[in-house]
């Protein structure tokens, strides 16, 4: 299996000619699946070698289940590979200021330089794959999915829980759209939200992440829940601890802050055991709260 050096030099070589440039990246979230680059630019046999791409993904018996991802550098080339239902992006150069790339998610401009977990991330978000956030010794953190509803349900099911946390609605079918245009739109806009946090078998045992509508706060709010069975073992600690990592060194946030009441005592003792600064008495959700700031 080539790395991705040889996509760039395989890049940089076929992009002349106006054919394909391929290579296999393995997708660490999926093993058995990885991701082939495909790229197309306006010369040569522009349909065929589209064609050809869909045919090669719907029929291959290759070993690995193969993805496909497309850098178009012409509108027709992208029109063509959407109508073929190829996950495309757009390629700008200096030779086609002027296409505009109509429907296109993405738009790149040097794509030598991306590095193989952007390629991989694009083509997660096009297809409907969860991102893999990060992992801990016991946990994963990721993406929430329409498959994560059940799970969900169950978890905001518990007393506990529910003393401190709004329920989630009776309309299960109202719920789902809701967590559907969250994954589509908090998600696809933000690149961070509330996630998903399951054991390394992959069930789900709570959720935690960061608010992404801030309401003018000048610090970036945290929440978590886990389930009931996981409690009193150390897991939050272990993932809101790399979660406020993540926030601090991946996404930038200066400021990190989690609201809770006083009378949650488990986690004010995880506010201070994770080293938090108290910082006095707000309103929350018309609620007095505590705020702790990382």
């Amino acid at each position: 299996m080539a790395d991705f050096s040889d996509f760039r030099m395989q890049y940089a070589a076929e992009i002349q000619e106006g054919s394909f440039a391929g290579t296999l990246l393995p997708v660490p979230e999926e093993p058995g699946e990885a991701l082939r680059m495909l790229a197309a630019c306006e010369s040569g046999t522009r349909s065929a070698a589209v064609r050809s791409a869909a045919d090669e993904r719907a029929g291959s018996g290759a070993g690995l289940r193969q993805g496909y991802l497309l850098l178009a550098d012409s509108d027709r080339i992208l029109q063509l590979a959407l109508m073929e239902r190829l996950p495309s992006v757009g390629w700008r150069h200096g030779g086609n200021c002027a296409e505009t790339f109509h429907g296109a998610g993405y738009i790149i401009e040097e794509p030598g330089e991306l590095e193989t977990d952007s390629y991989i991330k694009i083509w997660q978000r096009m297809t409907g794959r969860p991102w893999t956030i990060l992992q801990t010794q016991r946990s994963i953190v990721r993406e929430l999915t329409l498959q994560d509803l059940d799970a969900l349900y169950d978890l905001y099911r518990d007393p506990e829980a529910r003393r401190f946390l709004p329920p989630l609605s009776e309309d299960r079918g109202l719920e789902r759209e809701q967590l559907r245009a969250y994954i589509r739109q908090i998600y696809g806009l933000y690149g961070f939200g509330y996630w998903a946090v399951t054991d390394r078998t992959g069930r789900l045992i709570g959720r935690a992440g960061f608010e992404a509508w801030q309401k003018g706060k000048p610090y970036i709010s945290c929440g978590y829940v886990m389930a009931p069975e996981v409690r009193g073992q150390g897991l939050a600690t272990e993932v809101v601890g790399a979660i406020l990592d993540y926030g601090h060194s991946s996404l930038g946030f200066e400021r990190i802050g989690i609201e809770t009441e006083a009378s949650n005592t488990a986690s004010v003792r995880l506010c201070r055991r994770l080293g938090l600064q108290a910082a006095g008495r707000i309103s929350c959700s018309g609620r007095e709260a505590l705020l702790f700031l990382s």
